[in-house]
């Protein structure tokens, strides 16, 4: 597989950075980037982008769209087991979100499926 270097460059301008994360994600080729590299593209963002913990945000997202969420994370396991890499469950997915500290959310996101894709919010009875 061919490994490529996704330097701040490539990675600020979003129509670029979008096309060549899609291509990686279809399996065409592996990208990678440094602290360094991931600190030149925060230092280069917009000071209208949110620097906020992805648990935040991702949080946001699934009371704005609780179904869209849930429909996303299910097509993300019904997208793997392609390219000789394993099938995951959505569990699976679950529990990868929660190896990347975003544990409120994965949290919420649990219920959530578990309560047959009905919204749940840590403030509702």
């Amino acid at each position: 597989m061919i490994v490529a270097v996704l330097d701040a460059c490539v990675l600020v301008p979003s129509v670029v950075a979008d096309t060549l994360l899609r291509c990686a994600e279809q399996g065409l080729y592996r990208p990678l980037w440094s602290a360094e590299i991931l600190d030149e593209v925060r230092r280069h963002l917009p000071d209208s982008v949110n620097d906020g913990h992805p648990d935040d945000f991702l949080c946001d997202l699934l009371d704005t769209s609780p179904d869209r969420i849930v429909g996303i994370i299910r097509e993300q396991a019904d997208a793997t087991g392609r390219l000789g890499h394993p099938k995951l469950t959505v569990d699976d997915i679950v529990l990868g979100l929660i190896g990347c500290n975003v544990t409120r959310f994965a949290h919420r996101l649990s219920t959530a499926i578990r309560r047959g894709e009905e919204f749940w919010h840590p403030d509702s009875p």
